[in-house]
């Protein structure tokens, strides 16, 4: 596995006490004795690195909360419980989001197979609030997209305000405030017959190859409709590292990179731990990862998981552990690398549209963001005149931010 292979160069991030608690904590065995990094630590610090990295939850979720008292004590502690019971709060939201979806499916016989986030909740391989989910993500046969968009919109969901992409519809708000998208492909994931095209698989090639399984009620909850399935696990460990690296990969201010680890580990699908899946992984992804990026992502999750923390310690400019784990610490705690990374997004994006294509979607959205989306980007939804008016200034204000990114990419490498 060669480093040039990975596609990130990160600087290196300072492996220290924090950031081996916080690793160790959210992957690791449960429970070790961390008594040598807590004797030469600043646990206020380890606290806010956790919530930056998006795994507060997920400690909090997986260690004794006598042992999280006795290390951050017990105002620290009762912070990571505050943020998991945040979480499972937003989850039992997004079950009753998933029972309307389903239900509106159901009604009008659309077939839909959940994926991401929540297909891991209704797998059973997450710990409750250890994991949050920011939406709803559904995948529905190709011909049936537009039916059943219009159907949950006559239901009880309205629109967001944002755009429709290449791979799914425009996100829909549901009456209790969460967040539903209905997906008409897996980007980056490229299956059976389709692949050859070079075209990302849809809930039609994963129903012809037998790819989705069984929703399984949660516990309490009232079975499934059976046009309700799940992506099987080699699936959702593929479209995680399509999303996660491929899609996401140069955005970390829009995604939780660690998410990615703790997916794989919980998923359970990673190098020499069931080959047979992993080697299916690898060649779903061929035309989106280099294989020494997965196999990276892969070896990163099972050495964390084990509790060990050397690739921290190893030259990320040498080793593709490294340089990956490097690349999910920077992205959260160096603002130079993490502007940096934005000048490259342009470079390589994820699409079936081939490099013109791709570019001028990326463009399109970049340039022309919908009323709601420019709220979103600038803090506060601006009026109709006001929303022209930044139209109007987004070229310059984008050929500002872009000079702003090619500095920041600048200075690194000078670094």
């Amino acid at each position: 596995m060669e480093r040039r292979n990975i596609r990130f160069r990160p600087p290196r991030i300072a492996f220290n006490s924090e950031v081996r608690w916080v690793l160790a904590r959210a992957f690791g065995p449960v429970a070790t004795n961390l008594g040598e990094l807590v004797a030469v630590w600043d646990s206020r610090a380890a606290i806010e690195l956790a919530d930056r990295l998006g795994l507060t939850a997920r400690i909090a979720a997986r260690q004794p909360p006598s042992l999280l008292v006795t290390e951050l004590g017990k105002a620290g502690a009762d912070g990571l419980r505050a943020t998991r019971l945040a979480v499972s709060a937003a989850d039992l939201r997004l079950d009753a989001v998933a029972e309307a979806v389903a239900r509106v499916a159901a009604d009008r016989g659309v077939s839909i197979a959940f994926v991401k986030g929540y297909a891991l909740r209704l797998l059973g391989v997450v710990v409750e609030g250890g994991r949050g989910s920011a939406d709803l993500d559904v995948l529905a046969p190709v011909e049936a997209l537009e039916r059943l968009q219009l159907a949950l919109l006559e239901a009880d969901f309205r629109p967001s305000g944002g755009s429709e992409f290449e791979h799914q519809l425009p996100a829909l708000i549901h009456s209790s405030g969460g967040v539903v998208e209905v997906h008409r492909m897996l980007p980056g994931v490229r299956v059976g017959p389709s692949a050859a095209r070079g075209e990302s698989v849809t809930w039609n090639g994963l129903n012809a190859a037998d790819l989705l399984v069984e929703a399984v009620p949660l516990p309490g909850r009232r079975p499934w409709p059976p046009e309700c399935r799940v992506a099987q696990r080699r699936v959702l460990v593929a479209h995680l590292l399509a999303h996660a690296i491929a899609q996401h990969g140069w955005a970390p201010h829009g995604y939780p990179a660690f998410r990615m680890i703790a997916d794989l580990i919980d998923l359970g699908v990673m190098p020499e731990e069931g080959a047979a899946e992993w080697e299916w992984v690898v060649k779903a992804l061929g035309q989106s990862l280099h294989p020494a990026e997965a196999q990276a992502a892969g070896r990163l999750a099972q050495q964390l998981r084990d509790g060990d923390l050397s690739a921290g310690e190893a030259n990320p400019d040498a080793e593709p552990v490294a340089a990956l784990l490097h690349h999910l610490l920077a992205g959260a705690m160096d603002s130079e690398y993490r502007s940096s990374l934005r000048f490259r997004m342009l470079a390589e994006p994820l699409s079936d549209k081939g490099g013109v294509g791709a570019l001028f979607s990326v463009l399109r959205h970049t340039v022309l963001p919908t009323r709601a989306e420019m709220g979103r980007i600038h803090g506060t939804t601006p009026s109709l005149i006001g929303y022209l008016g930044r139209l109007l200034w987004r070229p310059v204000d984008l050929a500002l931010r872009a000079g702003r990114y090619a500095l920041s990419a600048w200075r690194l490498r000078s670094r």
